[in-house]
């Protein structure tokens, strides 16, 4: 579908694009990545991810 219709593939980047500048904006670690699989490194204690995991749920 990618191939077929290319806007798709630019909406995506888009969209990767302004997750991983707003993330990366609020503090977080984005790492390396080229991808739109979105990779987030969180330090910090287990109790402070566990809230953090939940709040996001």
């Amino acid at each position: 579908m990618m191939q077929t219709l290319p806007e798709l593939r630019e909406k995506l980047c888009q969209i990767t694009n302004a997750l991983l500048n707003g993330l990366t904006d609020a503090g977080f670690d984005m790492g390396d990545t080229n991808s739109p699989v979105t990779p987030v490194y969180l330090n910090g204690t287990i109790e402070e991810v566990t809230v953090l995991v939940c709040d996001l749920r």
